[in-house]
Formats: structure tokens, sequence, C-alpha cells
């Protein structure tokens, strides 16, 4: 069997490596006072406060964990893997992250609400 035949069979039983899901967060914080009550509004003034390619994560790790760690951190109380948020945060002397406040993560914008996060289609 010629090696160029061998070598495409090897190809196909062999899975493709995955890339490690290493996404780029942003943290944008909203300016506009009364955001704090009602939530982000397309329009908000944003101010990037914070722009990171995260450490390797599982594959299955969600948007949701992701935001929900990057909240903890920010607000002080940071997991495994998202400490030097924390320390950048302290370091700049930052508010903590707040109602109306919006973190992309990749392409996907979620803005912070009451309770949870709410995806939203804004260019930031």
């Amino acid at each position: 069997m010629p090696r160029s035949v061998l070598t495409r069979i090897i190809a196909r039983l062999t899975p493709p490596l995955r890339a490690p899901h290493c996404p780029r967060i942003s943290v944008h914080l909203n300016q506009d006072r009364s955001s704090l009550e009602r939530g982000y509004h397309p329009g908000d003034p944003l101010t990037l406060v914070y722009r990171h390619r995260m450490p390797a994560l599982a594959p299955a790790t969600t948007d949701r964990v992701i935001l929900d760690s990057i909240f903890l951190a920010i607000n002080d109380c940071p997991a495994p893997g998202y400490d030097h948020l924390d320390h950048h945060w302290a370091a700049l002397g930052l508010r903590s992250l707040s109602i109306g406040d919006v973190v992309v993560i990749g392409r996907r914008a979620y803005a912070c609400q009451h309770f949870g996060w709410d995806r939203i289609r804004t260019r930031v």
C-alpha cells in the first residue's frame, strides 16, 4: 500500500486536535448612573477597563460559568484561575461589576442584570 494512501487512512481515523479554549474577554463599565436601576440599554456609554485572553479552559466550560467567575473575581471573591483579574481590578481601584455593565466573551456580549446575565447585541 503506498504511503500516501496509508497516511490518508490514518488521518481519517485520528480525531483532529482541538485548539485549547482560550476566549478573549473584555469588561466594560456602564457610565450611566441610572443603569444600576434599569440595567443596560443600547447606546449607554461604556468604558473598556479590561481586556485579556483567558487561560485554557475545558471545552465544556459555558459562558455562564465564565461570567459568574468574572463577576466573583471582580467583586473580590476570585475562583482559581481568575486571581489575575482580582489583582488587576484592585491595582486600578475600579468599582465592582454591577447591573448594567457588559462583559464580552469572544464576540458574545452579556449585560449584568439584577439576577444573572442577558445576552445583548451590541458593538463594544
